[in-house]
């Protein structure tokens, strides 16, 4: 708890990922998955969390995102 509040008090936010567009600058993409119920390009599921302290990314959040299928 004590981390979190020391944490905090430094504006670290955690990089909010699921079903937002996939962005390299805030993403890393770990795999990709075929999807037909997802637009391209969303990321579908956090592996790890990201975090950022004001604009500054400490650590992206590792993701997966989603492609088109491919016919």
């Amino acid at each position: 708890r004590a981390a979190r509040k020391a944490l905090s008090s430094v504006d670290l936010v955690q990089i909010e990922s699921v079903g937002a567009k996939f962005d390299p600058e805030l993403h890393e993409a770990i795999v990709t998955i075929e999807s037909d119920d997802t637009e391209p390009d969303t990321v579908v599921d956090e592996i790890e969390s990201g975090y950022r302290i004001g604009e500054r990314v400490l650590r992206p959040a590792r993701v997966r995102v989603s492609k088109a299928r491919e016919e």
